[in-house]
């Protein structure tokens, strides 16, 4: 299924969540169910490069990236492992990573970011990731930019161009085109088919659990971004999740079916509310019975934590202008409480500290 925002927005962030879903520089949102590695995007110079792991079901699957941003340096990323041109590099709340090259990289909560001049990606320690270029699009037809992000132009209409040039008829045969091909095995291609639901009652059971999209908890951001298409795909890989569910296993409901549509339905939820976020609207939807994120002891999560971390060695330093202007969700340490050594203490008990050590 391909579809194209209508939405005025400036777009330059290509974007994936979860095993099939996809949308280019230019608004282009198709599934494409590969399990292979495929190439995103490349310019002769940047590159990034996607390997799905585990990606038959949500609940399993994890991507690994690597990012070729110069010359110099090649960044990997599998959840919380990074390594540059090989060397493992610890990258904490904390500790960021910077080089003598330009390239920067954060631990912000749930995700990582990293920075190399116009070059933004972010991505989470699940199957999330976006690659944003703060830079003016290419020209019309352009071919600078190549890869299952698109050409960056500004016409959705020439997105799904194959490595040979030619233009795909469908999303399968344009991501089946960018495999990175494998010295140990030959990746299958894949098909070109959507999810439908098997019956009448499954249908209306993905429409009911998916029914949380459209709920008023969401709502304050319907007229920044469109909630339908987010709310299709989670109808449609509930049902391709029942789907999957049945070849295996024959049509019966267990704990495994159920801990994948929660999967399904967090992350639908989550890449709304991601994108509500990135467009200035951050909403507080998770509960201790939908979605609940664990936070190490005493700590507690939000949508909004600052990225500037009160500890207890900056307890009587003023905060930065620039410490608000920016948030991202992760666990953070209760209001008046600051952190030391991964816990929270009360301001009047942090520990005498000398020199911030």
């Amino acid at each position: 299924v391909i579809r194209q925002h209508k939405d005025n927005i400036p777009f330059r962030t290509c974007r994936s969540y979860g095993p099939n879903f996809y949308r280019t520089f230019d608004g282009v949102e198709f599934n494409f169910p590969g399990r292979c590695t495929y190439t995103m995007f490349q310019d002769g110079v940047r590159s990034l490069r996607v390997s799905m792991e585990g990606c038959h079901k949500y609940d399993t699957c994890r991507k690994t990236l690597v990012i070729v941003v110069n010359q110099h340096e090649t960044i990997e990323a599998s959840r919380d492992t990074i390594r540059i041109n090989g060397r493992l590099v610890e990258v904490t709340p904390s500790t960021g990573y910077a080089s003598r090259h330009g390239v920067r990289i954060e631990d912000r909560g749930d995700r990582f970011y990293l920075e190399y001049g116009p070059m933004r990606v972010k991505w989470d320690r699940g199957d999330t990731w976006s690659l944003t270029l703060e830079e003016p699009p290419k020209e019309q037809d352009s071919t600078q930019y190549q890869g299952m992000c698109g050409n960056f132009d500004r016409d959705p209409l020439n997105d799904l161009r194959q490595r040979n040039g030619q233009m795909a008829n469908n999303p399968s045969s344009f991501g089946n085109s960018w495999s990175v091909p494998s010295s140990i095995d030959k990746c299958p291609d894949a098909p070109n088919k959507a999810f439908e639901c098997k019956d009448r009652q499954t249908a209306r059971e993905a429409r009911e659990a998916c029914s949380y999209l459209h709920g008023e908890k969401l709502a304050s951001c319907f007229s920044v971004v469109q909630v339908d298409y987010y709310y299709a795909r989670c109808v449609s890989d509930y049902c391709g999740a029942h789907n999957y569910h049945d070849r295996l296993y024959g049509a019966k409901d267990d704990d495994q079916l159920e801990d994948e549509l929660d999967a399904i339905l967090c992350a639908s939820i989550e890449a709304y509310t991601m994108e509500c976020a990135d467009s200035g609207l951050v909403m507080e939807w998770r509960t201790a019975e939908l979605c609940p994120k664990t936070c190490p002891y005493n700590m507690e999560f939000t949508a909004c934590a600052s990225k500037c971390i009160r500890t207890c060695a900056n307890l009587y330093s003023l905060p930065s202008i620039d410490c608000e202007t920016d948030c991202y969700p992760g666990c953070r340490c209760p209001v008046g409480t600051f952190l030391h050594n991964n816990t929270c203490f009360q301001g009047e008990v942090c520990p005498c500290l000398w020199q911030k050590q």
